[in-house]
């Protein structure tokens, strides 16, 4: 079968065969000496939006030197909650051994700010501040896969995700497109949004920036014992220098939902950067964002962790978010300024890689720029594939995620990605434990400002990590 259904001419009959050779595999992000992104693509995956991910992944491994391979599968969605237009699922080691964590971190100590985070750890255990108690002796954590593999807490599995993320595809909103300028040669045009922000920014949730704040659901004073420590129990790497002058007076941390929290690196003496507060509409002091971001400034963002993204805005990964990666695990590479357009080449020829190894950026180019559009959506629908039992096996191993009979073992069998999103979607495991980004624009109806506050979530929601919010918009009728 010819595979191009409208091949045009003999020009092309040579690109031909090395795309059906290819059908479903996998390819890497990297740089020598650098984090490793393998990532997968569900169908319905458009070229660019596949080159956005590349891209992505090749400006996090020009910051981040670890040696480690992180597997992160993306899909595109048209079921994520209201006012959202990304998020990102992680795999999660729960409740590891903090004093085998401490020590990894110990290992890990490179810069400045690794030996002055250190320090600042408990020896055995650490405290916690929720909303009015504080608990002591705490002596677990959690992990995302990414996260305890940058620490060597686990190794790599060729067949095991570390990740599952969820890009919308806007079809529900008028008026806002995707922006694919990876680039950055010319300005956003102001209806747009920029899908490698988005990207960059989900990626980000995968590395570790998670807090478990967003786990709770009620005060801590309101709820059982074991509702708390199970709460406890998903305190994360970046929990640990997460205080406010509070916790700071009684040399704990603090992970009060609505509270000033903020990030230190010795002790809650000195602020680096404000976090935000967290989205339980029914607790005090939230505002609106889920507290496994940075706090949320309209005209001056923190760093690309932060929640909500402005129509023809753009981010960038700031010395706040590395000082942040740096902490929980990361490592730090000595980088040159970005060059955004040999990102997106390198990320190009990643893609092109995957038919013909000697292939570079420009196989990829022709593919996009053929005078018949089938051509592009055929080299995507050769690279994608489905990926469903591993991101429900993943979900498994997490030993966090219960919706249905999936949750609770076995596969789905004959099932596809779309019926898994819709069961997640239908037994509210958006709404439960999805990081999200949100969309900023300055004009609203009545219901896109409330959809810019979603449901509560928690910690471990599907989508809850690396979500960004469409703060604002005109939802289709």
């Amino acid at each position: 079968m010819n595979f191009f259904s409208q091949p045009t001419n003999k020009k092309w009959q040579k690109y031909l065969v090395p795309l059906i050779a290819v059908s479903g595999i996998c390819g890497t992000t990297t740089n020598a000496n650098a984090l490793t992104f393998d990532f997968s693509y569900a169908p319905g995956t458009t070229l660019e939006q596949m080159i956005g991910f590349e891209t992505a992944g090749q400006i996090w491994s020009s910051y981040l030197e670890d040696d480690v391979t992180v597997r992160i599968h993306v899909e595109m969605s048209n079921t994520l909650p209201e006012n959202v237009i990304g998020g990102a699922l992680p795999g999660w080691q729960f409740k590891q051994n903090y004093t085998q964590f401490r020590q990894q971190v110990f290992n890990d100590r490179l810069s400045t700010d690794d030996y002055t985070a250190h320090e600042s750890l408990g020896i055995s255990d650490y405290d916690v501040l929720l909303e009015k108690r504080t608990y002591r002796n705490i002596d677990s954590l959690s992990l995302t896969n990414a996260n305890a593999k940058s620490l060597g807490l686990i190794t790599d599995n060729p067949e095991n995700l570390d990740a599952y993320i969820l890009m919308s595809h806007l079809t529900d909103y008028s008026n806002v497109s995707w922006s694919y300028n990876f680039d950055r040669q010319q300005e956003n045009d102001h209806h747009s949004l920029d899908f490698l922000s988005t990207a960059m920014h989900e990626i980000g949730h995968a590395l570790g920036f998670v807090s478990g704040v967003d786990s709770a659901k009620v005060k801590d004073q309101d709820a059982t014992l074991k509702e708390n420590l199970e709460r406890i129990v998903k305190t994360t790497s970046l929990d640990l220098y997460r205080y406010s002058k509070n916790s700071k007076k009684r040399q704990v941390l603090d992970l009060g939902v609505g509270h000033q929290s903020y990030f230190s690196l010795d002790g809650g003496e000195t602020i680096i950067g404000n976090f935000a507060r967290g989205k339980q509409e029914n607790l005090q002091g939230v505002d609106g964002f889920q507290a496994s971001h940075w706090k949320y400034d309209n005209n001056n963002p923190l760093g690309i962790m932060t929640p909500a993204l402005k129509k023809g805005e753009t981010l960038e990964i700031t010395d706040l978010d590395l000082r942040a990666f740096d902490v929980i695990g990361w490592d730090r590479s000595v980088f040159n300024p970005i060059d955004y357009n040999q990102m997106m080449q390198a990320g190009k020829t990643s893609l092109a890689q995957r038919f013909d190894s000697n292939a570079d950026a420009s196989l990829i180019d022709n593919y996009l720029n053929n005078i018949d559009p089938i051509v592009a959506v055929n080299a995507a629908n050769s690279l994608s594939e489905d990926k469903t039992n591993q991101v429900i096996q993943m979900l498994q191993q997490s030993e966090i995620y219960e919706w249905g009979s999936w949750g609770g073992g076995g596969n789905c069998t004959g099932c596809n990605n779309q019926v898994l999103v819709d069961d997640l979607a239908q037994n509210g495991i958006f709404n439960q434990s999805l990081y999200w980004s949100t969309l900023s624009t300055p004009s609203v109806t009545t219901a896109s400002a409330a959809a810019s506050t979603p449901e509560p979530t928690a910690l471990f929601s599907l989508v809850g990590l690396g979500l960004f919010v469409l703060k604002s918009h005109q939802k289709r009728k």
